[in-house]
């Protein structure tokens, strides 16, 4: 005949777990407060999505520009000085020489 002895039901029916059990739970509920904590690093992508959101779509803008200088060229309408071929030169040259001692910095 084999008896076995259940140390666990004897324990359980002298003590009144199930109150402690049910006192902690509301103990810890009301205890507990709501928090949210927001990284700088999230702030600052909100920031940047906002703006982004906001700026006018340049892409709408330099289409129409491209078209409209196709339309010149075309038309054998589309003239260009001299003078600001080399100011756009000479501007492109001073800021890659710019970047490049930036760089070896």
């Amino acid at each position: 005949m084999d008896m076995r002895i259940s140390t666990t039901q004897s324990i359980f029916s002298v003590l009144p777990l199930g109150n402690i059990f049910e006192t902690t739970r509301k103990s810890r509920a009301e205890e507990r407060n709501d928090s949210l904590a927001i990284s700088n690093q999230a702030m600052e992508y909100n920031f940047a999505l906002r703006a982004v959101k906001t700026a006018p779509d340049i892409r709408v803008d330099r289409a129409y520009r491209i078209k409209e200088i196709k339309n010149q060229i075309k038309n054998n309408e589309y003239n260009v000085s001299s003078a600001d071929i080399s100011e756009k030169m000479v501007g492109d040259y001073l800021e890659n020489v710019s970047v490049k001692n930036k760089l070896e910095m």
